[in-house]
């Protein structure tokens, strides 16, 4: 390259994509931008190197010319190295498709692509493993997602790779499954990661943020929580991340305790949802708070605001039955359970809607549109 000579740093830098040593990525990165995109064009795993740093900034755009260029140099590569370009290209494709929100689509191909590149012993591996991890906590759940973002933080580490928000994610999987001490100890270590180079802007610490929030609004420590919870939603407006910023919305709705402010953030989050390609599990936790929350007006005449605590479904069942003439030994009876714990679900009932009569819970319930 200072030589002047890009074709053969070209071939070079190929070479070191197939055969990784122990160059630092950000050397690598500063020879990959010194290359004329024509060079860059011929040769199929530098075009892929160029869909990282390009998702990395915000640019998809790009991000999908690069995967194109690269798979028209895949076609005339030798042909006994094609199968290999074919698997990386496939990687970032799918790294493509988890950017443009296609999370299910991403998850199904990133799968079998880790399982193939962990068997070559790929330095690619953590990468598809952590982007498997991702695919899965958006479109699957958070249980499902933690052994794959908990081997891709250990391989990424290992590797000298970026982390590229795996730990935090991990960290927020481990919140929303409240297992606090290990959603804090992940978080904290997510948060004291070193900041990637140059070349890359992706906010990493943003679902560590989350994950904090939530175990300090749990510790009883809510305005700080709710502190942690705006930074990382303020990192993931800034991206422009809909899903990290509904999911952030849906985390302060919990922690806020003004009900038009969890309506609000509910809405916000149901509406990127909506905009979003494929808001998978986004969407059901959307529906979800807003069943709990019942995205009710407060009752008329009620100064202020007001928040429920959102009912159980079995207590919805018995609030259902004392709007009947039935005494709750009768509900008992009809809900097939004892007359003691039906006395035990209206306790919970009237405590809260804030009230202490059957006649009180119902006038609450009707007001709030609680059913």
């Amino acid at each position: 390259i200072a030589g002047g000579d890009q074709t053969r740093a070209a071939e070079l830098i190929n070479r070191y994509l197939v055969f990784p040593s122990g160059v630092p990525w950000s050397t690598f990165w500063d020879w990959l931008h010194k290359l004329p995109d024509d060079i860059v064009a011929t040769y199929p795993m530098i075009a892929i190197a160029r869909v990282a740093p390009a998702l990395a900034r915000g640019d998809f755009s790009s991000g999908w010319h690069w995967i194109g260029v690269a798979e028209t140099a895949i076609a005339i590569a030798p042909e006994e190295l094609r199968p290999g370009y074919e698997t990386i290209a496939g990687l970032y494709r799918a790294f493509c498709e988890l950017a443009a929100g296609d999370k299910g689509v991403a998850r199904a191909a990133l799968g079998g692509i880790s399982e193939k590149l962990q068997q070559a012993g790929s330095r690619s591996y953590p990468i598809a493993i952590g982007l498997a991890g991702m695919a899965t906590f958006w479109s699957v759940g958070a249980l499902e997602a933690i052994p794959a973002l908990q081997a891709a933080s250990v391989a990424r580490e290992r590797a000298s790779l970026p982390d590229g928000g795996v730990t935090a994610l991990l960290a927020a999987a481990y919140a929303e499954l409240g297992d606090w001490a290990a959603a804090e100890a992940t978080a904290e270590a997510a948060l004291a990661l070193p900041r990637p180079w140059e070349h890359y802007s992706y906010p990493d610490p943003m679902a560590a943020h989350y994950a904090i929030g939530k175990v300090r609004v749990a510790a009883g420590r809510r305005d700080e929580g709710i502190d942690q919870i705006k930074q990382g939603l303020d990192l993931a407006r800034g991206w422009v991340e809909p899903v990290f910023i509904a999911y952030g919305c849906l985390a302060l709705a919990e922690a806020v305790e003004d009900y038009s402010e969890k309506r609000a953030l509910v809405r916000e989050a149901r509406q990127l949802a909506e905009a979003s390609k494929d808001p998978a599990r986004v969407s059901q936790l959307v529906t979800e708070a807003e069943r709990n929350l019942s995205m009710r007006q407060p009752p008329q005449g009620t100064e202020g605001t007001v928040y429920v605590e959102p009912l159980t479904d079995r207590e919805r069942d018995v609030l259902r039955l004392l709007g009947s003439e039935l005494s709750l030994r009768e509900i008992a009876g009809e809900l097939y359970i004892s007359h003691n714990t039906v006395k035990g679900y209206a306790k919970s009932i009237y405590r809260k809607l804030g009230v202490s009569s059957r006649e009180a819970a119902l006038d609450t319930a009707r007001g709030l549109n609680i059913s």
